[in-house]
């Protein structure tokens, strides 16, 4: 049995989660947050192992290969308000940096390594992927320009069932209220002020009736589905992430061939973990929409009753 490091953000839900399947002292959580304040973090070249100090609990590891790590998410570390703000920049960059440059040198095992996620972060790559890979999954028409003319033969072509995503989710502040793009449909509207389609290049996919949405959990070598009846509320039909938690979550046994196609995929990013999300049609065909690298999972947890967390924790002592 291994022993999990694990690098996230303080009060992370997924952790607490998933550390409530792990034994008190199997596992060193450093909240990336409260680097400054609370851990002490070293690396010699004489022995080329880093060493983790937890001021608060007086704990010491030294990251040799009887530890795995779980790269659940690095965020900048809190610093004083009067630091400026260039600063407070260069701090968070050294401080990512050096966990990167761990997470890369570990020689346990990683879930997941950086290198291998920033590859697995291009939309457009896991499209082209994803059409290589088994032909009974169906891709998307897809076309990513900012050229109106290209962008209204497209729409033409599918008879004005298109839509648009942003290829990295984003939060923007906006007055008192965080805002963000989700996936929406493409309006005739849209297509009329040719200086905001020049603006810059959006992704736009035909648009695929659905009878219902399925996220495939992927930890190693399991894959753990769910069904999300999105179609039962109007607010979730085009994107289930406006969400409406009264529509079903039921858990769902994926075919053989949707789990071949997610290991697949996995394997060829070099992934240990990957939440994937679909698209089942009103024929029963699944159709590819994205894979997240770094997904979340606790709300379907929740409300479809898979154990996901607990498989997790299974897979990162093993």
């Amino acid at each position: 049995m291994k022993k999990v490091l694990i690098l996230s953000f303080d009060r992370d839900p997924h952790v607490l989660a998933v550390c409530s399947h792990l034994q008190t002292g199997n596992y060193f959580l450093l909240n990336t947050d409260k680097i400054s304040e609370r851990y002490q973090i070293s690396f010699s070249s004489k022995t080329s192992i880093y060493t983790v100090k937890d001021l608060n609990e007086d704990r010491t590891l030294a990251l040799d290969s009887s530890w795995n790590i779980w790269n659940r998410r690095i965020v900048d570390p809190e610093m004083p308000t009067n630091i400026p703000r260039d600063l407070a920049k260069i701090v968070a960059d050294e401080t990512k940096k050096t966990l990167q440059g761990m997470l890369l040198a570990h020689r346990g095992k990683v879930v997941n390594y950086p290198s291998h996620e920033y590859l697995a972060r291009s939309k457009l790559h896991q499209i082209s992927l994803a059409s290589t890979l088994n032909h009974y999954i169906r891709v998307p028409s897809t076309l990513v320009t900012n050229n109106p003319d290209e962008l209204r033969a497209f729409y033409e072509a599918h008879q004005g069932n298109v839509c648009f995503k942003l290829q990295k989710g984003a939060i923007a502040d906006i007055g008192d209220k965080k805002m963000t793009v989700l996936t929406s449909k493409v309006k005739p509207e849209h297509l009329s002020d040719e200086s905001l389609l020049r603006q810059s290049p959006i992704l736009f996919q035909e648009y695929i009736d659905k009878e219902y949405e399925v996220r495939a959990t992927v930890i190693g070598q399991e894959v753990i589905g769910t069904a999300i009846h999105s179609q039962e509320a109007e607010i979730s039909r085009v994107d289930y992430r406006r969400y409406d938690f009264s529509v079903p979550y039921k858990k769902l046994k994926l075919p053989v061939y949707v789990q071949e196609f997610c290991l697949a995929m996995l394997e060829s990013y070099g992934l240990y973990f990957g939440a994937f999300d679909f698209i089942v049609t009103k024929e029963k065909n699944f159709v590819f929409l994205e894979l997240n690298s770094n997904g979340q999972w606790l709300w379907l947890e929740q409300l479809s009753g898979s154990r996901i967390s607990k498989s997790l924790a299974d897979y990162l002592i093993k």
